[in-house]
């Protein structure tokens, strides 16, 4: 049944093989192998190539071919590294790492080399701590070959989220002509990280719009800070509905 084997590896197995005994009556007789009424001669595993096995039976022989093949070459992974680097590599602190786009050069002992992407099942990273603000080298194993992958976690930006008005201006009535007085106004500033800040309405980046002068009644002003909006009312009335002393 076998008749390739494996250099320095494989022994000669006859299993398989039936021998035919002629006798000079006409008769014949078969002989299952291996068996020890018949030898076998001229087996050698040690060099590759053709090898002519002789069998023998009670002085008569015959013959039959075997081939001595070279071992398959071992595919031993050898070495991994980072072909393509994750689409993300600067993060936010609490953000979760992302792999996706990542791709990994796998080279195994036998030349080949294989492309694996970062989200594979096979992939592990580790070392990243999303609370940790600053660069982070983080290990990228793939079936126990390393290779590292640098990222950034930075802290949030603090945006504002809201203002309002915490205290309206001294001022809030005026007669027909008066200019607007802010004087005594505060906004309270509100920021994503949850802190306040209060702030004079006399600041310079505090914009408020809407006061006329000329215009009797109730009006709404608009406190613009830095693109964030709130309210409050003034009124302006005419001279003449004031009340001598």
């Amino acid at each position: 049944t076998k008749v390739e084997y494996i250099i320095n590896k494989d022994v000669l197995d006859l299993t398989g093989a039936v021998l035919l005994v002629n006798y000079n009556d006409g008769s014949n007789m078969e002989i299952e192998l291996p068996s020890d009424k018949v030898t076998a001669t001229g087996f050698n595993n040690t060099s590759l190539g053709t090898k002519n096995i002789t069998l023998t039976y009670r002085g008569f022989t015959t013959t039959f071919d075997v081939t001595i093949v070279a071992a398959e070459v071992e595919k031993v992974l050898e070495s991994i590294i980072i072909k393509t680097n994750p689409t993300k590599l600067s993060y936010l602190i609490g953000e979760d790492l992302e792999l996706e786009g990542g791709i990994i050069t796998a080279t195994y002992s036998n030349g080949d080399k294989e492309e694996i992407l970062m989200t594979d099942s096979r992939v592990i990273v580790t070392g990243y701590d999303k609370n940790k603000v600053g660069t982070q080298t983080l290990t990228v194993n793939f079936q126990n070959k390393l290779t590292i992958l640098t990222v950034t976690v930075k802290e949030a930006e603090v945006k504002i989220t809201g203002i309002t008005v915490s205290k309206m201006p001294t001022k809030t009535e005026y007669e027909k002509g008066e200019v607007l007085n802010l004087e005594g106004g505060e906004i309270t500033v509100t920021y994503s990280n949850g802190n306040t800040e209060v702030v004079s309405m006399e600041n310079d980046e505090v914009k408020v719009t809407g006061f006329d002068n000329t215009k009797i009644g109730i009006q709404l002003l608009t406190v613009n800070y830095k693109n964030k909006l709130a309210t409050f009312k003034v009124t302006v009335k005419d001279e003449e509905t004031e009340e001598d002393d």
